[in-house]
């Protein structure tokens, strides 16, 4: 499984924003400091292999104003910030500074906390655009990225992430794409499928261009909280990936950007490095609930057969995840956030009730009903919610009374 350590702030180290707030105070950066000292020594000792941040490029204003004579460009501003909080700094790729930044980034790292690693996470061009489409510039990125790191650590491995390519992919033609994937020496470089249970790069990119990826399952973005997941997929697709004709798939992985959420679907997920065939899904749900509880009865089966069956495997990919009404500012006709019949989560929550009447009142037991309580509670109000717009739209107020 590919587990991602970094040093900062994930958004600044992509160069998606420059700026926000602050100033961070020295206390705050001395405890990051040795929250990641703490880290990576769990990390070591338990075998784990941490992936530390790499010198992409991206580059402070400060850089600029003290060497003025460097050549540079401006990514595209990101997410609708404006151009003084992001629209970061690109050092020119031919300029001699840019491998050695690359270099002293990662020597003073090293420095910092020893030699832990020799994988390093650079995205120069994550969900921004550079200001040229042109394939030696890409090349040459690609190009010094990579001789930084390896200036610094002979056997450095590059570890990026694919979701440019999706995110972006009327830029990213196969010629771009190629052109950043291929400049460091095949095995060199490990590019995570970020979202692959959802929108797969790799069947479109002949398995990343022969370059060693992971899949992976993001599954969550922004922490929300409810019910989702897309299990018959995480439950098959890892095979078919690594069994394709041509196939460079090392690993799978977890890239979610919550936890504490869905945890049925993350423990499957991480089955799947050892798993060569899909699991019968009722059967392993069986199983699941027997682990989770520490002892299962009927009623606790079918808790989690009706959520596999129906709530947690969306069919196709959803845009809607999370968007709940009872967290978001008031407005009328936010699109309906269910794609499953809400009498599956009340008959789910039914079932898990009477399972508690005989079960010991465990603390994922206790979990799982406050769960399916916060769940069906956001059923009931988008309901109300509906019933308010329609008696708005046709100006009856009585009828919501």
């Amino acid at each position: 499984m590919c587990t991602a350590v970094l040093c900062s702030n994930r958004r600044g180290r992509m160069g998606n924003i420059r700026r926000w707030a602050g100033p961070l105070s020295n206390n705050w950066l001395r405890g990051q400091l040795d929250l990641q000292h703490k880290i990576l020594a769990r990390m070591t000792s338990l075998g784990m292999m941490p992936i530390l941040p790499g010198f992409g490029g991206i580059v402070p204003e400060a850089l600029i104003r003290i060497y003025p004579q460097l050549n540079y460009s401006r990514v595209e501003s990101w997410a609708g910030f404006p151009d003084n909080l992001s629209s970061s700094f690109l050092l020119e790729p031919t300029e001699n500074l840019y491998v050695t930044l690359g270099q002293e980034f990662i020597t003073e790292m090293k420095r910092e906390f020893g030699d832990v690693t020799h994988f390093y996470n650079a995205d120069s061009f994550n969900e921004q655009r550079p200001n040229t489409s042109a394939q030696t510039f890409i090349k040459n990125v690609a190009d010094a990225t990579f001789k930084g790191m390896v200036a610094a650590d002979p056997d450095a491995i590059w570890v990026m992430q694919g979701w440019l390519f999706y995110y972006d992919a009327d830029f990213w033609t196969p010629e771009l794409t190629k052109s950043l994937l291929t400049e460091a020496p095949l095995g060199r470089m490990i590019v995570l499928d970020l979202d692959a249970d959802a929108f797969p790069i790799w069947p479109s990119t002949q398995s990343f261009y022969g370059q060693p990826f992971i899949w992976c399952m993001l599954h969550n973005y922004g922490g929300v909280q409810g019910l989702y997941g897309r299990i018959s997929h995480i439950n098959k697709d890892p095979m078919e990936a690594r069994n394709a004709s041509g196939s460079t798939m090392i690993g799978v992985g977890l890239t979610m950007e919550g936890i504490n959420q869905n945890e049925v679907m993350y423990e499957l997920m991480n089955e799947m490095s050892w798993r060569t065939q899909p699991v019968a899904i009722d059967e392993w749900m069986a199983n699941f609930t027997g682990r989770r509880y520490g002892d299962s009865n009927d009623d606790a089966h079918l808790t989690y057969q009706i959520l596999g069956k129906k709530v947690l495997d969306h069919p196709t990919t959803w845009a809607n995840q999370g968007r709940y009404i009872v967290t978001r500012r008031p407005h009328f006709n936010y699109p309906e956030p269910m794609w499953y019949d809400p009498k599956d989560v009340f008959e789910s929550f039914s079932h898990l009730l009477r399972a508690a009447t005989v079960l010991a009142k465990t603390d994922m037991l206790l979990y799982d009903i406050v769960d399916l309580s916060r769940q069906s509670l956001q059923i009931v109000f988008h309901s109300t919610y509906e019933r308010f717009q329609a008696a708005f739209e046709q100006a009856n107020v009585t009828s919501v009374g």
